[in-house]
């Protein structure tokens, strides 16, 4: 061993000891970022999920404030994820965008107008997209079932139109699940969802006609009741 050997070695276990310190920094910050992240996405999630809640219950103010109140968040969540490739591309973050969207886009459908989130789902990761219309027609099948209870078969058939169309534009989009993990099984299942909706849909608009149709005709039976009786 030639007599620089320990300088030599010396001077890699310094480089080594740098190099695991830089690595070890690094790592840090990136835990601490993804905590920042994790703790507002907790945040934006039990949001998303109470405003879910207000559109099934048709409390559609508290709705619209708590997205109001949530924007602020959303915009600040999409700095912090945009930031790194690492945390946009995370699942968690995924989800999160994919829940608001859901969310937003089902009191939109409802409430009949267009807001501001409509603009900024353009700027959601895309498999978030994705993800967030393919749930969008489960929470709309929902609306549905609830509104064929009260008897609002027109509302029904609205909702059902818009699952219908959501549904064939994404059922044109094929990625393998290396790409959109699961995003196939979620186009399978709203299928089934989609065709036991319209089946729904038809059975009570049927039923609704021809409780109209005896209606009638028992109206027009004691019209002509009341007439003998004159």
């Amino acid at each position: 061993m030639s007599k620089s050997a320990p300088d030599q070695t010396s001077r890699l276990v310094k480089k080594a000891v740098s190099i695991i310190g830089k690595s070890q920094s690094y790592l840090k910050r990136r835990e601490l970022k993804k905590r920042e992240v994790e703790s507002l996405g907790d945040e934006l999630l039990s949001v998303c999920r109470e405003i879910v809640t207000n559109v099934h219950s048709n409390d559609l103010s508290s709705a619209a404030k708590l997205l109001g109140e949530s924007r602020g968040q959303l915009r600040r969540f999409l700095r912090m994820t945009r930031s790194s490739d690492t945390l946009w591309n995370w699942g968690y973050a995924i989800q999160v965008f994919q829940e608001y969207l859901e969310a937003s886009a089902l009191y939109m459908i409802v409430a009949g107008i267009d807001r501001e989130e409509l603009r900024l789902m353009e700027r959601f990761p895309e498999q978030s997209v994705l993800y967030g219309f393919s749930d969008l027609i489960g929470e709309l099948r929902r609306l549905v079932l609830r509104e064929l209870t009260k008897g609002n078969v027109e509302k029904a058939r609205t909702y059902t139109s818009v699952m219908i169309e959501l549904h064939s534009k994404l059922q044109r989009v094929s990625f393998p699940d290396s790409i959109a993990p699961g995003f196939r099984r979620k186009v399978d299942t709203n299928r089934t969802s989609v065709d036991l909706t319209l089946s729904g849909v038809s059975e009570e608009a049927s039923r609704k006609r021809l409780i109209d149709s005896l209606n009638s005709l028992r109206s027009l039976l004691d019209q002509g009741k009341r007439k003998k009786a004159e």
